[in-house]
């Protein structure tokens, strides 16, 4: 079966001179001035396709029951569901210079196959359509057909799937590119019958898709074929009076410099204007990261494109400046302070992302944040945070709410091993590490006191973490927030022990380590534990095969607990 959409066009005389009716546009024609129109078909019948598999699909021809020719086939890769599947094909050469393309193709989709064709715009497609792991952005796209989980879609119609699904339909789109408008039609590709049409005007162009050149395949299916394509046309009409010139875009500050390589742009037609692309506008930052460039204005609207007059001006500023200040507040007084340093200062536009910690030490006390004082499990800048202008610099200042826990005489935040300077003033409450840390382990779900997003220490086979001295000997309880990696090996989480002031080690034979579980993460207590004045608290792994991952470590007097 082949199917093709041919122009219907009406002649018209006026005025000695003929003039072409098609789709409601009039166009001149005649040996003076006349339309040249070109038509390319695959039918995939030599067994090649034009698509090429990007990312996790596998693109071929083969045969489907019921359909008496070779079809083009999109096939989800065994790791499609980890992320976006892709394949496209670019038939830029094919519609050069085109003033009116018209597209169609037969089309297959399998019900629940979260597959997805798009026709639009190459240079804003690209590859990946925009897509990235389990997304898919239909940026640059004019046309859309297929399915998700649950609907069908074709454009912005919403259908059942069972209207357009599990059966062969055919695709017929026309798009004018002088006059920024789509036509298209789905039908029954065998009866015929007309399943949705439309007529979309300049309101519904996707502004960032400047011509029709490219048709790609989204896809989101593991080991499954998505789709079958089969029959592309593609005819483009071409005015050979029309004249074309080179242009581009380019980059400047104020005073007209150069701020970055321009964007060529290849045969833009005489007195029309370039659309500015979503890119043109972006912020972007000089080779050495130490400007940063925000978008102003340009001339887009205002250039006609000829011989003489072919740029386009996009004038950028330069982005302030921002430091960081974050204090962190018990009953009205300071108890630490994240501040700026060289490495914590931030252009206009960014997000610097603060990690504030969960407990501070200050004066032999220690504090804690509650859950509901911060955003999850950063505090985010710009934002709501207040400004404040210091020795010629502008800081954006915020503040988290902390408690005071009297009965806490130690306490360790291993996210605190990576994260932002603190105020020299400001105690850490951190234990030494010995040894090596395997890799960091990032925690997940609610578990203990932690936030979403709470990392911690993962420890090799014979390294341990010693706390400060506890600087009142007596007996304590100790609580350990963690993970065993090893479940066969939960009867023996980690090994707890002494270090003295000189450094020598004397591992616990009677104290109970309670294990984590079958679930291996979980919250460890260990009761009774006693601690001589000026000793630090000893956790260690000494087992070749246990990996454990440490997110905090408590010590508090019993009778508070």
């Amino acid at each position: 079966m082949k199917k093709s959409f041919i122009w219907m066009c009406a002649a018209i005389l006026t005025s000695g001179m003929a003039f072409t009716s098609c789709a409601n546009q009039d166009y001149p024609t005649g040996p003076e001035y006349f339309w040249e129109k070109t038509t390319n078909v695959i039918d995939f019948e030599d067994g090649t396709t034009p698509f090429a598999g990007d990312s996790r699909i596998n693109v071929g021809v083969g045969t489907v029951s019921g359909w008496d020719s070779k079809v083009a086939t999109f096939k989800g890769a065994g790791n499609a569901q980890n992320g976006y599947s892709f394949a496209h094909y670019d038939f830029t050469d094919k519609v050069e210079h085109a003033q009116k393309v018209t597209i169609s193709f037969d089309y297959y989709n399998l019900q629940g196959s979260r597959s997805i064709l798009t026709v639009g715009d190459r240079l804003v497609r690209g590859n990946n359509g925009g897509c990235s792991k389990n997304t898919y952005n239909g940026k640059g796209g004019v046309f859309r057909i297929g399915s998700d989980k649950n609907w069908a879609y074709i454009s912005d119609v919403k259908l059942g799937q069972e209207t357009l699904c599990n059966k062969w339909v055919h695709v017929e789109m026309t798009v004018y590119n002088f006059e920024r408008k789509i036509e298209w039609k789905v039908t029954d590709a065998n009866s015929g019958e007309l399943i949705a049409e439309s007529d979309w005007k300049e309101d519904f162009w996707k502004a960032d898709a400047n011509e029709t050149t490219q048709i790609d395949v989204y896809g989101y299916f593991n080991n499954n074929v998505n789709c079958y394509v089969d029959n592309i046309s593609v005819e483009s009409g071409v005015n050979p009076d029309v004249k074309y010139v080179e242009a581009k875009v380019i980059y400047v500050d104020a005073e007209g410099n150069e701020l970055k390589e321009a964007r060529a742009i290849s045969g833009v037609r005489e007195g029309s204007t370039i659309p500015l692309l979503e890119s043109d506008k972006a912020s972007f930052k000089n080779a050495d990261n130490t400007k940063k460039y925000i978008y102003e204005s340009d001339n887009a609207e205002a250039t006609i494109i000829d011989a003489t007059n072919n740029t386009v001006k996009v004038v950028f500023r330069e982005a302030k400046v921002y430091y960081a200040m974050l204090n962190c507040m018990a009953d009205g007084q300071r108890v630490a302070q994240f501040f700026d340093d060289s490495k914590y200062w931030f252009f206009e536009g960014d997000n610097l992302y603060i990690y504030p910690y969960r407990g501070y030490e200050r004066g032999g006390a220690y504090y804690f944040t509650a859950a509901t004082s911060w955003n999850g499990a950063t505090y985010t800048f710009p934002g709501s945070a207040t400004t404040v202008e210091n020795a010629g610099k502008t800081y954006y200042v915020g503040s988290l709410n902390y408690t005071k826990d009297e009965s806490v005489v130690y306490y360790s935040d291993f996210e605190r091993l990576a994260l932002p300077k603190e105020d020299a003033g400001n105690g850490t409450g951190l234990g030494q590490l010995v040894g090596t840390v395997n890799s960091w382990y990032s925690f997940s779900g609610t578990y203990f006191d932690r936030f979403s997003g709470a990392r911690g220490i993962r420890l090799d086979a014979g390294s341990y973490v010693y706390t400060e001295p506890i600087k009142e000997g007596g007996i304590y309880t100790v609580t350990i927030y963690g993970r065993n990696d090893k479940s066969e090996l939960c009867e023996k989480p980690y090994t707890l022990g002494l270090r003295d002031a000189d450094g020598n080690i004397t591992y616990f034979t009677d104290v109970t380590i309670p294990d984590w579980g079958s679930a291996t993460t979980g919250t460890n207590v260990v009761e009774g534990v006693e601690i001589p004045a000026g000793s630090s608290l000893v956790i260690g792994n000494d087992d070749a095969a246990k990996l454990i991952s440490l997110d905090d470590i408590k010590v508090t007097k019993p009778a508070e607990e």
